[in-house]
């Protein structure tokens, strides 16, 4: 294991607040099952987030989609402090609990920026009804990352030290000076860059920075929907086939040396790979319906067993198998949770 790459990944933390919910509280709210919204200032402030914590079910988890795969990548991995995780969080319990949870798991938070201008840690209240989600996002300290915290030691440390950088698309709306920083570092000391589209709306709005970053990439990650939304930002067709999309971006993808890789999940269908000027697709191994429990993060899951294995030098068929199982047993759980020891074949 000690020519294990270090990963660093770089996204906006969120406290995960969770609890079973009665439909009053849905009301109370006006929150839909299956639905993810941005906190309404007046709706869901303060109140919500302290009404929630009084649910009896009250569970609380690491989240934000890169601090999902940073926990998987470190639970795949099982050597403590390979992977590093950088975000914004504000000095309060809700930071103390999810960075205490997540070095817990292995991950190494000591580049954590913390602002101390009283804004709260950004926090997901999670509203379970009859096993469906609806997910209530106050963004909070995230949106405050600056690329001034890059020159501090202890991050320089991090950066210097981890040869895979993974960057999702939400850092686009928050800090590109900083995600441009390290794709830079990157290409100056031949490091891999990852990235994740994150959300069609990342392609959509941020059009500009995200075909900036798709140029400074070795990996690019995303899901079916992702994947067309992509493609039109890059003036593909999105309506033709995953594989065609795959190797159209694979051409777009400018950084020069190395091995450029296109990864497209589609839930419980095959997982398209486009590399090396071809296209693979890789079955999923089912899951039976009756153990699916949230399939939230399973996206995210994926990308951390797929690069637990990368920075281990295994090949992309291992890294995919591993992502698949390591997605598997997420949607077996609520939340982003794990037992604690993988099973890999």
């Amino acid at each position: 294991m000690s020519d294990s790459k270090k990963v660093l990944v770089f996204c906006n933390p969120l406290l995960d607040i969770s609890s079973n919910v009665s439909a009053d509280f849905m009301a109370k709210y006006q929150l839909q099952p299956g639905n993810a919204i941005l906190a309404d200032e007046k709706l869901h402030n303060e109140d919500f987030f302290k009404d929630l914590q009084n649910q009896a079910s009250v569970e609380y988890l690491p989240g934000g989609s890169g601090m999902n795969t940073a926990r998987v990548c470190s639970w795949i991995k099982q050597i403590n402090n390979d992977v590093s995780y950088m975000g914004c969080v504000g000095k309060d319990e809700y930071a103390d609990k999810l960075t205490s949870q997540a070095s817990k798991d292995g991950v190494n938070v000591d580049g954590m920026l913390v602002v101390q201008d009283g804004t709260s840690t950004g926090l997901c209240g999670v509203c379970i009804t009859n096993k469906e989600r609806s997910l209530v996002a106050a963004l909070g300290a995230a949106n405050k990352f600056t690329h001034e915290h890059l020159s501090k030691p202890a991050v320089q440390n991090l950066l210097n030290d981890a040869q895979i950088i993974y960057i999702t698309g939400f850092c686009l709306t928050v800090s590109p000076q900083s995600v441009f920083e390290f794709a830079e570092h990157a290409l100056s000391n031949n490091k891999i860059v990852a990235m994740n589209v994150s959300a069609p709306f990342i392609a959509q709005f941020f059009t500009e920075p995200l075909l900036k970053l798709v140029g400074l990439s070795d990996i690019i990650l995303c899901n079916e929907t992702e994947a067309k939304a992509l493609a039109q930002a890059l003036a593909i067709n999105g309506e033709m086939p995953l594989e065609e999309i795959a190797m159209h971006v694979l051409d777009k993808m400018e950084k020069q040396g190395g091995k450029r890789i296109v990864v497209f999940t589609s839930g419980a269908d095959p997982t398209i790979v486009a590399t090396d000027g071809k296209v693979t697709s890789y079955p999923v191994k089912a899951v039976s319906p009756d153990s699916i429990i949230d399939v939230n993060g399973a996206g995210d899951a994926f990308v951390g067993g797929f690069l637990a294995m990368y920075s281990q030098g295994k090949s992309i068929e291992q890294c995919v198998t591993t992502g698949h199982y390591a997605a598997g047993v997420i949607i077996q759980h609520s939340g982003c949770q794990f037992p604690s020891t993988p099973s890999l074949e």
